[in-house]
């Protein structure tokens, strides 16, 4: 014997329109953002981006010219050894 197969079955669509809430009963989906304040986050995430590449930038130029010390200095030192 099959379990639950004694019992009768309910019928497929019994109780589907108490399960289902009504579209009146809904609550609305969050509204989406003002344009306004949409554009405002835009201009302020592009301003972080050109900060952090402007940042970026400067930390590469100051490691060139440690390089370029170090390679003057080199040079300097081994024109006097030879």
């Amino acid at each position: 014997m099959i379990f639950g197969a004694s019992r009768p079955r309910r019928p497929r669509n019994a109780n589907r329109r108490e399960r289902i809430p009504s579209r009146e009963t809904e609550v609305p989906a969050d509204l989406p953002p003002k344009l306004v304040p949409s554009i405002r986050q835009l201009v302020a995430t592009g301003i972080a981006l050109v900060h952090t590449r402007l940042a970026l930038a400067t930390i590469e130029l100051e490691e060139e010219l440690q390089r370029l010390l170090g390679a003057c200095v080199l040079d300097v030192v081994s024109m006097l050894l030879l």
